[in-house]
């Protein structure tokens, strides 16, 4: 095996660690059209309105909006299991350089590094938050065929199948398999496509990392990785968690 590469071994049974949620296009779409009129909305802190209102296309305003409000319904949850009562408005969801989400509190605590995760497709907003001590990341996508010249770019040869070609699904889910593991591990733009790899064998998939991929990993100690995947008719959300290795 080249040094640069491992295949995580079967990871035993974790209880799951995380709570997600979403938002549809009809609870965005009144929130980002007040936003484009210039007002903020009470859901946002005064710096997510700064970014919403920088957005030249609308649906990724709405999408951007509808992904906050599914955060900002679990955080506060959160917060509340912990005694503190805050307002939507006064949790400012923010983001590391490299992409990954954090929660900053009206007296500048910044919690959910690696515990907080956003996603957002056709409208829809979605998003994970687990316990302290443990890791996740989520992506959602609309379940649709891909371009060749993207499923060639996507998808290595050893997670590639012929049937694959005619199956928009199963390209969808690799797809969301990737990213999800992505945001957990926080690689930001670091990782190629082909550094995350989910091989098939006969009709199971087994997680493989490379290069940064697998240094980030082992940074993080190593973690045993968990998948959820929940298909519906227009699109996949999938989940990756893990327990951090100081639990």
């Amino acid at each position: 095996m080249n040094p640069q590469e491992t295949t995580l071994p079967e990871a035993a049974a974790l209880e799951k660690p995380y709570r997600l949620n979403l938002a549809n296009p009809s609870e965005a779409e009144p929130l980002a059209a007040y936003i484009e009129e210039g007002f903020k909305p009470e859901v946002l802190s005064a710096a997510e309105y700064a970014v919403a209102s920088k957005f030249t296309v609308a649906k990724r305003r709405r999408e951007w909006v509808a992904a906050r409000l599914a955060a900002k319904r679990l955080l506060s949850w959160r917060f509340q299991q912990a005694g503190l009562y805050l307002k939507p408005g006064e949790i400012s969801i923010e983001n590391r350089p490299d992409g990954m989400p954090f929660a900053r509190l009206p007296d500048g605590t910044v919690l959910g590094e690696g515990t907080l995760s956003l996603s957002h497709s056709s409208g829809w907003g979605a998003a994970a938050v687990c316990e302290p001590w443990a890791l996740v990341g989520l992506d959602l996508e609309t379940v649709a065929p891909r371009p060749k010249s993207f499923l060639e770019t996507m998808a290595h040869d050893s997670e590639w199948a012929p049937w694959m070609q005619a199956d928009p699904v199963e390209q969808t889910r690799l797809w969301t398999l990737k990213e999800a593991v992505a945001k957990l591990l926080g690689t930001g733009l670091s990782v190629g496509f082909w550094d995350i790899r989910f091989p098939l064998d006969g009709e199971s998939r087994r997680l493989e990392l490379h290069n940064n991929a697998k240094a980030c990993w082992e940074k993080l100690g190593s973690p045993a990785v968990h998948f959820d995947s929940k298909p519906d008719e227009d699109r996949i959300l999938t989940v990756a968690y893990a327990a951090r290795s100081e639990r």
